[in-house]
């Protein structure tokens, strides 16, 4: 709340400087100020991406570990587990974090991989820690 009453006083400093009238400020600026602050918080999203509880097509555990040279050129990390390998890309999450360590990612599996013989690409929305 704070932010936006001092966006209004910035306005309103704005305003008064400039030889806007005061009328104009308090019937049209303020109530435009307000109207655009409250929209922006609407549009702030809650339902947080990474949530772990949230439901995601693919879900698989296993241990992550950073990729280094490979034949296949994509993802940043790989996962195995149950003789099974996925490359993992996350535009939203540090994958770093998980190096070395067992969990559980979620995500979506990309359209076209396989290729060169490697892993399906995962794009990891959420992981949980085992």
């Amino acid at each position: 709340m704070w932010r936006s009453n001092a966006i209004i006083a910035q306005t309103a400093y704005y305003c008064v400087n400039s030889g806007v009238n005061r009328i104009i400020f308090m019937k049209v600026i303020r109530p435009l100020v307000k109207t655009i602050m409250f929209m922006s918080t609407l549009s702030c999203n809650n339902n947080n991406a990474n949530s772990p509880d949230r439901k995601f097509p693919f879900e698989y555990e296993g241990l992550v570990e950073k990729t280094e040279f490979t034949t296949y050129m994509y993802g940043s990390h790989t996962i195995t587990g149950n003789n099974r390998k996925y490359a993992l890309q996350s535009t939203n999450l540090n994958l770093d974090h998980y190096n070395s360590k067992r969990v559980v990612v979620k995500g979506l599996k990309i359209e076209g991989y396989p290729v060169d013989d490697g892993p399906e690409l995962i794009d990891v929305k959420a992981v949980d820690r085992k």
